[in-house]
This record gives structure tokens, sequence and C-alpha cells, in this order.
């Protein structure tokens, strides 16, 4: 075993200043170990190397786990993480990063930093009662579909104009274009996966070059938005994503849920973060880091770079050559 190559990797994304140490190292493996013990599973060498300076560390191990989606139990992942002070990510990799063939991405405090209903909600003198819907929404507090039409209702009489207003004042998370621009270099296709509408969706896939995009289509008349979705619309809800999901995998000849990542923070991504070989919440409602296979919270969507093994030195080379 000790000549086989890598095939699991734990990502250590640290929150204090503190260097790493053997007893986290150390741990890992124990956990490792007591999730299953019928399991051979050693710290290979070197066992760490690091990712971002002092802030990002992988920990890799040779294991006969077999591969599966998380490794390790969300509580045992959490209590790693609060011993050590650190958001932690154990997944299967045999150390190629190139192993994903397509991404898929939320768009809604995921790619961007807005709820784009809750802002056409603040044309339409409606915030707080749509703000409150969305948030009780994406923590799974209402079904979503249902949810998403009374937000809609409370859109009408909205001008078409207004999607042209909001895009200057759609914001990218800090890092969106760079992971997306790094994904893309490797040979990855991108897609983004909506419950948004569809002219804010397909401008933010023609700004970071996303190859397939779906979202809700609004129904608009002479010009005025009516408060419903339109004829044929099928709302991109959590079942809708994972169908997607698995469509554009067959339409890209991806053959292994393996090389498929999936990215979002709200209930309504927690079919398609379950169907992919890594789907990742990032920065997501308690509820949605609870449930997910994987968790992440951090400022720039490069870290997800750093979960697929990118140090800070090779996304720097991807991105400007």
């Amino acid at each position: 075993m000790t000549e086989a190559q890598p095939n699991l990797r734990a990502v250590i994304f640290r929150r204090r200043s503190e260097a790493l140490s053997n007893p986290l190292l150390d741990d890992v493996l124990r956990a490792l170990q007591e999730a299953h013990p019928e399991s051979n599973t050693q710290a290979a060498a070197p066992p760490s190397r690091s990712l971002d300076r002092d802030r990002v560390e992988q920990f890799s191990f040779l294991t006969d786990i077999p591969s599966i989606s998380p490794v390790l139990p969300r509580q045992a992942i959490a209590k790693l993480e609060a011993t050590h002070s650190a958001d932690i990510v154990i997944h299967h990799s045999q150390d190629d990063p190139r192993r994903i063939k397509l991404a898929v991405f939320d768009m809604d405090s995921t790619l961007i930093q807005q709820e784009v209903i809750d802002l056409l909600a603040g044309y339409a003198g409606v915030e707080p009662q749509v703000a409150d819907i969305t948030a009780r929404a994406m923590n799974g507090q209402l079904d979503f579909s249902a949810s998403l039409k009374e937000r809609v209702k409370l859109l009408k009489g909205l001008p078409e104009t207004v999607f042209e207003e909001l895009k200057p004042k759609l914001t990218l998370t800090p890092g969106a274009d760079v992971l997306v621009k790094a994904l893309k270099q490797q040979g990855a296709k991108i897609a983004l996966l909506s419950g948004g509408f569809v002219p804010l969706a397909k401008f933010i896939a023609e700004r970071l070059g996303i190859d397939h995009v779906h979202a809700n289509e609004l129904e608009i008349r002479d010009g005025i938005l009516t408060g419903q979705l339109a004829d044929g619309c099928i709302i991109v809800n959590a079942e809708r994503k994972q169908e997607l999901l698995l469509h554009i995998s067959e339409t890209e000849g991806v053959q292994s849920a393996s090389g498929v990542m999936a990215v979002g923070d709200g209930a309504n991504d927690l079919m398609m973060l379950g169907e992919a070989g890594l789907g990742i919440a990032v920065n997501a409602k308690p509820r949605v880091q609870d449930l997910a296979p994987y968790k992440l919270n951090c400022q720039s969507l490069t870290d997800i770079s750093h979960v697929l093994g990118y140090t800070h030195q090779q996304i720097l080379e991807m991105v400007h050559g």
C-alpha cells in the first residue's frame, strides 16, 4: 500500500494564525479509522503541504475506504473543526484536480453576493415581505416552488427595464471569476443553475464565460411583469437542479459523478450537491451546512480551488499565465 498514490485529501482552512500541528493530522487519521474500522488508512509521505502560505494546508492519505461522499459523518467533521478552529473538507482524490469535468453553480449568494428577487422587491416596494419569504425558503422552511410563485406575485407591475437597471448592481462573489477561469483552463465545463431569473442569469453567465445556464422565466406583457411565471416555465427548484446536473453531465460526456462538482448555499441546492461527486455548500444557511456533503465558509471562492488541491501559486499561473 505504501507504493500507491495518495487517494484521500483533507484540506484544512485555518481560522486562526497558529501553525497547523501534528495533533490535527493525528485527529483526522483517528476519525477516519473510527468511522471505517474495517479499512486500512495511513498518512502519505510526505503527509502535508501548504496550499496558501500558512492559511490552507493539505493532508494526504492512503486508504481503501470506498469512494463515498461524504467520507466522514458531519458530526465527526464538526468535532474536528471545533477542536482545531478550522474548516475541513475531506474527500477522495487521485491528487489530480483536472478530474473535475463539470462544475455546477447556484447563482444568488453563491456566484453573486445578492439575492436577485430581493433586489427586484426593492424596486416594487415589497422588500421586507419578499426577503422574509426568501430567507425561510433558502433555509428549507418553505417549499421553494410555492414560495417563488408567492414572491413573483408581489413583483406585478414592474417594468421589464428593471433588469437592465439591476445588471450593474450585481456584485460577483470574490474569487468567482478566478475559480471559473481556473476550472475552464483545466478543461471543465461550467453550468449555472439558478432559482432566479433568466435575464440576470444569462448576464452573469456571459460575464463569466459559463457554458450552460438555466433559470426561471417571468411572464411579461407590454413591457410589464404580470406577477406570474411564463407559460411552460419549469421552476428551477431542487429537483430540477438535480435533473439538469444529470442531463448536462450526460450531454458533456461526464461518465462518473466523481467528475462533477456542485456549489450552492440554499436548501434548493441540496439535491444537486448530493448528486455530485463533490458537493460543497459555501457560506450556506445553517440547515444546509448540516445536511450538505461538504461545507466551507470562506471570503473568496478561490478556496474551492484549494479543495481541489491547487496551490495559491498554481491558481495565479492558470489565471494570469
